[in-house]
Protein backbone atom coordinates (compact mmCIF):
# COMPACT_ATOMS: atom_id res chain seq x y z
CA UNK A 1 0.00 0.00 0.00
CA UNK A 2 1.11 3.35 -1.12
CA UNK A 3 0.83 6.05 1.68
CA UNK A 4 -0.91 9.31 0.67
CA UNK A 5 1.13 12.28 0.37
CA UNK A 6 -0.32 16.17 -0.06
CA UNK A 7 0.91 16.10 -3.05
CA UNK A 8 0.15 13.02 -4.39
CA UNK A 9 -3.60 14.28 -3.02
CA UNK A 10 -3.37 17.69 -5.25
CA UNK A 11 -1.92 15.73 -8.23
CA UNK A 12 -5.11 13.38 -8.18
CA UNK A 13 -7.12 16.11 -7.98
CA UNK A 14 -5.64 17.62 -11.09
CA UNK A 15 -5.63 15.00 -13.04
CA UNK A 16 -9.01 14.36 -12.27
CA UNK A 17 -10.09 17.99 -12.92
CA UNK A 18 -8.40 17.78 -16.18
CA UNK A 19 -10.14 14.55 -17.11
CA UNK A 20 -13.25 16.34 -16.52
CA UNK A 21 -12.90 19.40 -18.48
CA UNK A 22 -12.06 16.64 -21.42
CA UNK A 23 -14.76 14.83 -21.21
CA UNK A 24 -16.91 18.09 -21.29
CA UNK A 25 -15.17 19.49 -23.99
CA UNK A 26 -15.63 16.52 -26.60
CA UNK A 27 -19.44 15.77 -25.57
CA UNK A 28 -20.24 19.56 -26.21
CA UNK A 29 -18.19 19.12 -29.40
CA UNK A 30 -20.57 18.29 -31.73
CA UNK A 31 -18.37 20.83 -34.40
CA UNK A 32 -18.57 17.81 -37.19
CA UNK A 33 -15.15 16.75 -36.42
CA UNK A 34 -14.48 13.93 -38.40
CA UNK A 35 -13.02 12.40 -34.62
CA UNK A 36 -16.64 12.89 -33.55
CA UNK A 37 -18.81 10.47 -35.84
CA UNK A 38 -20.24 6.96 -35.21
CA UNK A 39 -21.93 6.19 -37.98
CA UNK A 40 -22.16 3.30 -40.50
CA UNK A 41 -19.45 3.21 -42.94
CA UNK A 42 -20.94 3.63 -46.24
CA UNK A 43 -22.57 7.06 -44.87
CA UNK A 44 -21.08 9.88 -46.54
CA UNK A 45 -20.86 13.34 -44.01
CA UNK A 46 -18.77 16.74 -44.12
CA UNK A 47 -16.19 17.35 -41.54
CA UNK A 48 -14.02 19.77 -41.33
CA UNK A 49 -10.55 17.96 -41.36
CA UNK A 50 -7.20 20.21 -40.54
CA UNK A 51 -6.73 22.78 -42.99
CA UNK A 52 -8.51 21.23 -46.10
CA UNK A 53 -11.79 22.41 -44.81
CA UNK A 54 -15.29 20.87 -44.76
CA UNK A 55 -14.46 17.41 -46.74
CA UNK A 56 -15.78 13.90 -47.46
CA UNK A 57 -15.92 11.61 -44.88
CA UNK A 58 -17.79 8.70 -44.31
CA UNK A 59 -20.08 7.89 -41.49
CA UNK A 60 -16.99 6.25 -39.00
CA UNK A 61 -14.84 10.02 -40.03
CA UNK A 62 -12.39 8.27 -42.25
CA UNK A 63 -11.65 10.50 -45.19
CA UNK A 64 -12.81 9.69 -48.34
CA UNK A 65 -11.06 10.36 -51.96
CA UNK A 66 -11.45 11.04 -55.26
CA UNK A 67 -9.35 10.03 -58.76
CA UNK A 68 -8.40 12.51 -61.02
CA UNK A 69 -8.98 10.34 -63.60
CA UNK A 70 -12.32 9.50 -63.63
CA UNK A 71 -12.70 13.04 -64.44
CA UNK A 72 -16.08 13.77 -62.94
CA UNK A 73 -17.13 11.01 -65.37
CA UNK A 74 -19.33 9.37 -63.00
CA UNK A 75 -17.51 5.89 -63.74
CA UNK A 76 -14.62 4.51 -61.76
CA UNK A 77 -11.30 3.66 -63.84
CA UNK A 78 -10.02 2.27 -60.70
CA UNK A 79 -10.08 -1.21 -60.91
CA UNK A 80 -7.98 -4.66 -60.03
CA UNK A 81 -4.37 -3.74 -58.36
CA UNK A 82 -6.15 -0.18 -57.53
CA UNK A 83 -9.43 -0.87 -55.95
CA UNK A 84 -6.97 -2.90 -54.06
CA UNK A 85 -5.03 0.41 -52.58
CA UNK A 86 -7.96 2.41 -53.23
CA UNK A 87 -11.28 0.26 -52.05
CA UNK A 88 -14.37 2.02 -53.71
CA UNK A 89 -16.78 2.58 -51.35
CA UNK A 90 -19.48 0.96 -51.76
CA UNK A 91 -23.47 0.13 -50.70
CA UNK A 92 -23.79 -2.48 -47.58
CA UNK A 93 -25.93 -4.95 -48.07
CA UNK A 94 -29.33 -3.97 -48.44
CA UNK A 95 -28.99 -0.47 -49.53
CA UNK A 96 -30.40 0.73 -52.14
CA UNK A 97 -29.62 4.38 -51.99
CA UNK A 98 -26.32 6.43 -50.25
CA UNK A 99 -26.79 7.31 -47.26
CA UNK A 100 -26.66 11.45 -47.13
CA UNK A 101 -24.83 12.30 -43.03
CA UNK A 102 -25.06 16.01 -42.11
CA UNK A 103 -23.48 18.54 -44.60
CA UNK A 104 -24.22 16.18 -47.12
CA UNK A 105 -26.00 17.43 -50.33
CA UNK A 106 -28.64 14.37 -50.82
CA UNK A 107 -29.03 15.82 -54.80
CA UNK A 108 -24.80 15.35 -55.11
CA UNK A 109 -25.18 11.45 -53.87
CA UNK A 110 -25.32 8.87 -56.67
CA UNK A 111 -24.04 5.68 -57.97
CA UNK A 112 -22.46 4.23 -60.31
CA UNK A 113 -21.82 0.47 -61.22
CA UNK A 114 -18.86 -1.70 -60.77
CA UNK A 115 -19.66 -4.83 -62.19
CA UNK A 116 -21.38 -8.06 -60.83
CA UNK A 117 -23.93 -6.07 -59.02
CA UNK A 118 -21.88 -3.60 -56.84
CA UNK A 119 -22.34 -0.55 -56.89
CA UNK A 120 -19.93 2.64 -55.87
CA UNK A 121 -21.14 5.83 -54.34
CA UNK A 122 -20.43 9.22 -56.31
CA UNK A 123 -20.63 12.52 -55.07
CA UNK A 124 -20.84 15.50 -57.45
CA UNK A 125 -20.51 12.38 -60.49
CA UNK A 126 -16.83 11.14 -58.38
CA UNK A 127 -16.57 7.94 -57.57
CA UNK A 128 -15.35 7.80 -53.66
CA UNK A 129 -12.45 5.88 -52.13
CA UNK A 130 -10.80 5.02 -49.07
CA UNK A 131 -7.20 5.28 -48.37
CA UNK A 132 -5.78 2.23 -46.15
CA UNK A 133 -3.25 3.98 -45.34
CA UNK A 134 -5.46 6.64 -43.21
CA UNK A 135 -5.01 4.67 -39.84
CA UNK A 136 -7.73 6.87 -37.89
CA UNK A 137 -10.71 9.03 -38.39
CA UNK A 138 -9.49 12.86 -40.04
CA UNK A 139 -6.22 11.68 -41.14
CA UNK A 140 -5.74 12.22 -44.48
CA UNK A 141 -2.48 10.63 -45.53
CA UNK A 142 -4.13 10.23 -49.15
CA UNK A 143 -4.47 13.65 -50.17
CA UNK A 144 -2.20 14.37 -53.35
CA UNK A 145 -1.21 10.99 -53.58
CA UNK A 146 0.78 10.69 -57.09
CA UNK A 147 1.31 6.71 -57.38
CA UNK A 148 0.66 4.47 -60.86
CA UNK A 149 -3.24 5.10 -60.51
CA UNK A 150 -2.96 8.86 -61.17
CA UNK A 151 -3.58 11.82 -58.79
CA UNK A 152 -5.72 11.42 -55.62
CA UNK A 153 -7.15 14.33 -53.68
CA UNK A 154 -10.15 14.65 -51.04
CA UNK A 155 -13.68 16.57 -52.61
CA UNK A 156 -14.87 19.25 -50.53
CA UNK A 157 -18.96 19.19 -49.25
CA UNK A 158 -19.79 21.53 -51.78
CA UNK A 159 -18.38 18.59 -54.23
CA UNK A 160 -15.12 20.27 -55.64
CA UNK A 161 -11.66 18.96 -55.76
CA UNK A 162 -9.69 20.25 -52.83
CA UNK A 163 -5.62 20.43 -54.04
Amino acid sequence: MVAETPWTGKRVVAVAALVAALSAAGAGCGSGTASTFSGPSDEVRAATVGSLGRILVDGQGYTLYVLVSDKDSGHSTCFDTCAAEWPPVTLSPGRAAPMAGPGIDPALLGLTPRGQGVEQVTYNGWPLYRWPNDAAPGMTTGQGVDDQNGLWYVLSAAGSVVR
